[in-house]
């Protein structure tokens, strides 16, 4: 690896790259941080924190930074495992009164504490309607182990990797159970940001009215304008806070960074606990492709030659083969977003090095990743180059394409012709989560009465329009891309059959039932009679 002067000089160099990145991913700004042999040698702000009022961010802005968060949700747990007061292998039901999936025995009695925060439960968590529209969240923080036990099961227990954010909020749970502090962010803040000295770091919304430097959450359309989107209510009072609602800096996350790889060489060098735990593997994420890495415990552990950003956005368009045909390196990382905020944070354990980057924009491709890959090849030295612009240019043409190519044609060609709804007075009513009291409302759409609306737990700012598909099967794809956008559909909805509700009718001919299909499992929402 090269001096710090001489990997100082190469990042400058860089710098035009990274606005070109930017540029083509059409979001308002990014901040950069980097540390090498232990120490800060890069921070670097492009773009804007507020585009109305042209305001730079710099090195202290605070963005929301998504499943960053896990780790520290991971680490806290860690804390109190350190303390003794159970351990990883402890079994959940056994510390969360209450706790018992209806839907499969062996989750109930076999899950333990590392297996809630290694996204191997088989559980399905619901993003889809947990993670409500317009940045908002429709269930309560206090209701998450009732959530929990009404969740369906997607694979069979600890036989694959399957991403469940809101068992994160059960960690959350079992750290405010056992330390006894009011949220769990207090406990964090004890043991870990103020130890570290990440004042900057939160998880509570109080922020937004005390705070100036703040980023102002972005949604980027398809004619590349940018609009302001809602601030995301995930945080420490929140269903989901403990998944995504940390809110901190380049400058806190690049102490965070140096924390980790100080106690991966040394486990006595700070106050952090288990961090030789939370980095080993537990999960492979694609059996298919080794390349993809390992989940770790709120950390994906790989090393090259791989497809870096496992958890960005871009995965879903691109994701090229880095260091191939150079010495393996180990990386460690993790990736978050939330409806107008990307990050991506890597840790170089063989260099002592790391690199933080915060966006404050869902745009055409992740910018946060690219920019992040690319300095990462350039640090490392990894071979052959990889064009991370060319990249991102390709990856924005599979964003422009998506909301046809992946949700409107499909939808169609499922589509059967010539059919007829039943009289829409069967329709409406409320049906039920299976296992759960979460409700949906089906009701007349108030200015048209021959339109259905879905109402998701009586929340006003979480309405579904539903158009007829065919026979008894209503579709709730927006008209347009740029309204699935502005709402946050594309944040959660991830296949053209989440779209789709069906109404089940008894052998009388009334409807008995409706079902929704979540991540491929159908499930069942009985009407309440």
């Amino acid at each position: 690896m090269a001096s710090t002067s001489e990997i100082k000089e190469l990042l400058r160099d860089r710098i035009p790259i990274f606005e070109k990145i930017l540029e083509i991913a059409k979001q308002p700004g990014i901040s950069i941080g980097v540390l090498c042999h232990g120490e800060p040698v890069f921070l670097h702000n492009i773009g804007h924190r507020n585009l109305e009022g042209k305001k730079p961010a710099n090195e202290d802005t605070l963005y929301c930074i998504g499943s960053l968060t896990k780790a520290f949700i991971t680490t806290s747990i860690g804390q109190l495992v350190a303390d003794k007061k159970f351990s990883w292998n402890t079994p959940v039901s056994s510390i969360v009164p209450g706790f018992q999936n209806k839907h499969d025995v062996v989750i109930t009695t076999r899950m333990t504490v590392k297996d809630l925060l290694s996204h191997r439960s088989g559980l399905t968590s619901l993003d889809q309607l947990i993670q409500g529209l317009q940045n908002q969240v429709t269930v309560e923080k206090s209701e998450v182990v009732k959530v929990i036990n009404a969740l369906p099961v997607k694979n069979d227990f600890r036989t694959a990797f399957w991403y469940c954010n809101i068992l994160f909020s059960l960690a959350g749970h079992i750290i405010e159970r056992f330390s006894g502090e009011h949220t769990w962010s207090a406990f964090t803040r004890k043991r870990i940001w103020e130890p570290l000295g990440m004042m900057r770091t939160t998880a509570s919304l109080d922020v937004l009215k005390k705070d100036q430097n703040v980023a102002t959450p972005y949604v980027t359309l398809t004619d590349g304008s940018m609009v302001a989107v809602n601030t995301p209510v995930v945080s420490d009072t929140h269903m989901d806070g403990e998944a995504g609602g940390i809110r901190s800096s380049v400058s806190d996350l690049l102490k965070w960074c140096k924390a980790n790889l100080d106690s991966l060489k040394d486990k006595s060098a700070n106050s952090l606990k288990e961090v030789g735990t939370l980095t080993s593997a537990t999960t492979i994420m694609n059996p298919e492709n080794l390349a993809d890495g390992v989940y770790c415990l709120g950390w994906v552990r790989q090393s090259t030659p791989a497809k870096l950003g496992p958890i960005s956005l871009n995965r879903r368009s691109r994701s090229p083969l880095v260091g191939a045909s150079t010495p393996s390196v180990q990386i460690i990382s993790h990736q978050g977003d939330v409806i107008g905020y990307t990050g991506s944070l890597y840790l170089l354990p063989d260099t002592d090095s790391a690199v933080v980057t915060l966006t404050n924009g869902i745009g055409f491709t992740d910018a946060a990743d690219w920019v992040a890959q690319d300095l990462i090849q350039s640090i490392c030295g990894l071979a052959p180059s990889v064009d991370f612009v060319a990249e991102a240019q390709a990856a924005t043409q599979g964003f422009l394409s998506r909301f046809e190519e992946e949700f409107r044609k499909p939808l169609e060609k499922a589509r059967k012709h010539g059919t007829r709804p039943g009289p829409l007075k069967d329709y409406v009513g409320e049906y039920r989560l299976d296992g759960y009291d979460l409700v949906l409302q089906v009701q007349r759409v108030p200015d048209d009465a021959l339109k259905l609306c879905m109402v998701v737990n009586r929340c006003p700012d979480q309405v579904h329009t539903l158009s007829h598909f065919h026979l008894d099967t209503f579709c709730l794809l927006p008209e347009s891309y740029d309204e699935a956008l502005t709402k946050g559909y594309m944040g959660t909805f991830g296949h053209w059959e989440e779209y789709l509700v069906s109404f089940n009718r008894l052998a009388e001919g009334d409807i008995g039932s409706l079902t929704w299909r979540f991540d491929g499992v159908d499930v069942s929402f009985p009407r309440k009679v």
